[in-house]
């Protein structure tokens, strides 16, 4: 068990650990792509299965045709899939910290770890003794005092002691083999989260004599510096075989937890998929999946399941933070909890190629200071509105507000005849985006766009300062800004226009121009920039 323990000079450490935050990153930013092409979500909704059973084959044509992979399925179902699309993806599914009576999903379903981890263990015991692999409590090395997961299904096992090189060795070897031999493109490895919820002893990381506490930084840097070069190793062997590497990283919406770890992965699945969390959560969350996942152009699995998600707006809300912050690698699932094909009328929703690739930072998607963020798409707008109350955003094209309903169990390789997506009234100027809600707008003239140009596009538009007192500068920012024409439009609360600013200078990073609002009162204001049959709106707030 490897641990800091805490001394006279606390806030020394802290800021050592800090720093070795930095230092870590640092070397581990270098960039491992994914080992083959993957399935291209930049347009429409790319769908993931949790678990398949037993498939006839319309069942199986249908899956092949409809879903994208797989992380619990027999092989020879998955053999019967790939038969109709030998590109469907299929993972290994095993615990990711410890040895597991039960968590282990290989030929044709589960097994038990334990055997294969004691064969490893007998063969090595002149290297390393059988508790020196497990992660322990009160400091004493004993079977009595291994830190366990219980989370009240199979699943259970002892914690591994990530730094311990056996345990490395063997879960590379094992884990890879098992890939090898049943055709796996990787590894989905459950419960990569932080070890603390659902782990025995609860504070397993404090000791009699000093240590973790939860909520200490510390605590967060070394969980997460081990665990970062835990994966890089995994994810450096795996690459070598051309696998992946995807754990459940939940949802990462600890405060004090910086889930940096994840780096070293290829993406992950963040379960849960926005449920039960109020705005501060949903912040963290967001911004990390941004952060770590779909702005560094990792995989992302974005998982729901029923009952928690049994309304409509539940399911709004979950299809449009995936349309929020998705990129070209993310698959959404809406698990029904059974293991047969299931189609959702939100699986249909097709709002053509993002505009933009997502960005690193949740601040990049916010509509000026309304407290709503947005992403636009060659058909369509989505609106997310996290907080606890209304807001108000300028909608700058007519559009008309998407609703859906139905969707269930696939019989006969066929839809469910219920699915059904409308189109409300024309919409357009001031809407309001109801609190805790996700609105999608479809586009009444869908944009022309080049889709080849869009990984590498970076077109957005900013004010600065915002709140401004007279003056503001608007930015919209452009990879190529010669030769293009870009008016700005201003208007009001009421959706009238105050100015229109058409002589604007050409910059390095785009196109910019200086707002004096000397004349006008207090209160928000929407700026629209049309540049190049494109269009970019912020928020404004003048306050004087």
């Amino acid at each position: 068990m490897t641990y800091v323990k805490r001394n006279a000079k606390h806030l020394l450490c802290v800021a050592f650990y800090c720093f070795l935050l930095l230092v870590v990153c640092a070397a581990y930013s270098f960039d491992l792509k994914a080992p083959y092409e993957l399935p291209d979500a930049s347009s429409g909704v790319k769908v993931w299965a949790d678990q398949f059973a037993t498939l006839n084959a319309q069942a199986a044509q249908f899956a092949a045709t409809h879903f994208v992979g797989c992380q619990k399925i027999e092989k020879s179902q998955s053999d019967l899939i790939r038969v109709f699309n030998n590109k469907f993806l299929v993972l290994h599914y095993i615990q990711a910290y410890g040895p597991s009576v039960m968590g282990n999903w290989t030929l044709n379903g589960w097994e038990s770890d334990i055997n294969a981890f004691n064969g490893f263990v007998e063969a090595h015991k002149a290297t390393w003794n059988r508790e020196s692999y497990f992660q322990h409590f009160d400091g004493i090395t004993d079977s009595a005092h291994r830190v366990v997961l219980k989370d009240g299904t199979v699943f259970n096992f002892y914690l591994a002691d990530l730094n311990h090189a056996g345990w490395r060795q063997y879960f590379k070897e094992q884990t890879i083999a098992r890939c090898s031999a049943y055709a796996f493109n990787g590894t989905f490895f459950d419960n990569g989260r932080f070890p603390e919820s659902g782990y025995y002893p609860s504070g397993w990381f404090n000791y009699p004599s000093g240590g973790f506490s939860a909520g200490d930084p510390i605590l967060s840097i070394w969980w997460n510096t081990m665990a970062l070069d835990y994966w890089t190793e995994i994810r450096t062997a795996y690459h070598a075989e051309s696998l992946l590497v995807l754990p459940n990283i939940d949802r990462m919406m600890t405060g004090w937890v910086d889930d940096f770890y994840v780096n070293g992965t290829d993406g992950g699945m963040v379960e849960n998929w926005f449920t039960g969390m109020n705005s501060t959560d949903w912040g963290l969350s967001a911004g990390r999946i941004l952060k770590y996942i779909t702005g560094a152009d990792k995989i992302l699995m974005a998982h729901a399941a029923t009952p928690a998600i049994n309304t409509i707006p539940k399911r709004h809300w979950c299809i449009a933070n995936y349309f929020l912050l998705k990129n070209r690698y993310s698959y959404y699932v809406l698990c029904p909890g059974t293991a047969q094909p299931y189609w959702w009328a939100e699986y249909d929703i097709d709002l053509g190629y993002f505009l933009t690739p997502p960005p690193a930072t949740l601040a990049d998607l916010m509509v000026g200071r309304t407290g709503v963020y947005a992403r636009e798409y060659q058909k369509g707008i989505v609106f997310v509105n996290p907080s606890i109350t209304n807001a108000s955003v300028f909608l700058d094209t007519p559009c008309r507000p998407l609703s859906f309903s139905g969707g269930g169990l696939v019989m006969n390789g066929q839809k469910p005849v219920d699915i059904q997506i409308t189109l409300g009234a024309i919409d357009s100027g001031i809407i309001t985006i109801p609190a805790q809600s996700g609105i999608i707008y479809v586009r009444e003239h869908p944009l022309s766009i080049d889709k080849k140009k869009i990984k590498n596009k970076k077109a957005m538009i900013k004010a600065i300062p915002n709140p401004f007192n007279p003056t503001t500068t608007i930015t919209v920012y452009d990879d190529a800004p010669q030769n293009k024409q870009c008016v700005l439009t201003i208007r009001d609360i009421r959706g009238n226009i105050v100015e229109t600013i058409k002589d604007m200078d050409i910059i390095a990073s785009g196109i910019s121009a200086t707002w004096d609002a000397k004349d006008r009162a207090n209160g928000i204001y929407f700026v629209k920039a049309d540049m190049d049959s494109r269009q970019y709106t912020t928020t404004l707030v003048l306050m004087k």
